[in-house]
């Protein structure tokens, strides 16, 4: 998904994200806030401002306005881009459903597997994982760092926030 964002605005979102870890979250909201006044954003360029300010929001422990963002900025663009993307994003509602403990979290967390499995989406590649953590046990680490390192990347490209958890963990 974020390979098909304007590559200006994907720098400038990468410079939001380190601004989070130095400058604090309330900082970053506030360029977020400047970033979607002066900029011309639709379609995806749109959703992935939305879902960075969701994510930050998230990580911080604020899943309550992370959810808000989330269904004010993303829910309603994801009906306009490609369903496999939008399968892909809206699995990131569900860790927020299930962070503010909602009654249909789990009803929602088996519609999104369901809906990618029809739309044959994966997040994360099983096979690899487990040829790297065969190459690990055996000592060749070698051979198992590039797969977890793809699996990093494609979490990333895929902005999937579950997908990456699992990609940081495995390593």
């Amino acid at each position: 998904m974020i390979d098909h964002v304007e590559p200006k605005l994907r720098s400038e979102l990468v410079w939001i994200r380190l601004a989070a870890l130095k400058k604090g979250v309330d900082c970053t909201i506030e360029m977020i806030q400047s970033l979607r006044q002066r900029a011309q954003l639709n379609g995806l360029d749109s959703v992935a401002v939305s879902l960075l300010e969701s994510e930050i929001n998230y990580l911080d422990g604020r899943a309550s306005e992370a959810l808000e963002i989330y269904t004010r900025y993303v829910d309603p663009a994801l009906t306009e881009i490609d369903p496999r993307v939008a399968s892909i994003l809206a699995d990131n509602k569900s860790l927020l459903l299930w962070e503010g403990l909602s009654t249909s979290a789990g009803d929602d967390l088996c519609h999104f597997v369901d809906q990618r499995r029809m739309l044959g989406v994966e997040l994360r590649d099983h096979a690899a994982v487990l040829e790297a953590s065969i190459e690990a046990a055996r000592g060749r680490h070698f051979l198992s760092l590039p797969i977890y390192w793809q699996q990093l990347r494609t979490s990333y490209k895929l902005q999937n926030w579950r997908s990456r958890a699992l990609a940081e963990r495995a390593t």
